[in-house]
């Protein structure tokens, strides 16, 4: 799996994955083919091989993680998954309103995917430290304007995001999901 670094909107080269959330990676300033936890699915090259072993795009998380969960699933199967960053790619960015909100709820899924019940423990501690952090900058009179309305908007989106999920039977169904994987997988069977 390869896939090139992209200038724009956001100048990334892939990215990492901690167990509770993703992030982008910078543009090295080489172009040696470096080697990431998960490769922007804005433009993406995938063996035939690698496809037929590790599956498609999960179709739970529609758009946004989706990329991430790829890779991740490719490197625990053995497949590399790297940037060349003497490739370069432009996106056009996201049209959706709600970007913020699919990104939050897909993290914590993807950790639930991953983790089970801690995963998606580790994940929402994680996004609920971050909501409240912005609500409090989005208040704090000595910070420009326009910053304290980027927290809000964050925040915002963060919490709509999460109650969304937590009102959903997304994330309980996820946890089924995994724990009746896993059961199969030890020879477990549900009666």
């Amino acid at each position: 799996m390869i896939a090139p670094a992209l200038l724009a909107p956001h100048p990334a080269a892939g990215g990492a994955w901690d167990g509770r959330r993703s992030w982008q990676v910078s543009r090295p300033v080489t172009d040696e083919v470096v080697d990431v936890d998960w490769a922007s699915g804005t433009c993406l090259l995938l063996r035939r091989a690698c496809v037929e072993d590790v599956g498609d795009f999960d179709e739970v998380l529609g758009s946004y993680e989706e990329d991430v969960d790829y890779g991740l699933r490719a490197k625990d199967r053995g497949w590399s998954v790297m940037v060349d960053p003497g490739a370069h790619a432009w996106g056009l960015g996201t049209s959706s309103d709600s970007a913020l909100e699919q990104i939050a709820a897909n993290t914590v899924l993807l950790s639930t995917k991953r983790r089970g019940a801690r995963g998606a423990a580790a994940s929402l501690t994680l996004f609920v430290g971050w909501i409240l952090k912005g609500w409090i900058a989005g208040v704090l009179g000595w910070r420009e304007a326009e910053r304290r309305a980027q927290s809000r908007r964050y925040s915002r989106g963060r919490t709509i995001g999460l109650y969304r999920l937590l009102t959903s039977h997304r994330l309980s169904r996820m946890l089924h999901e995994r724990h009746r994987s896993k059961t199969t997988e030890a020879g477990i069977w549900d009666t």
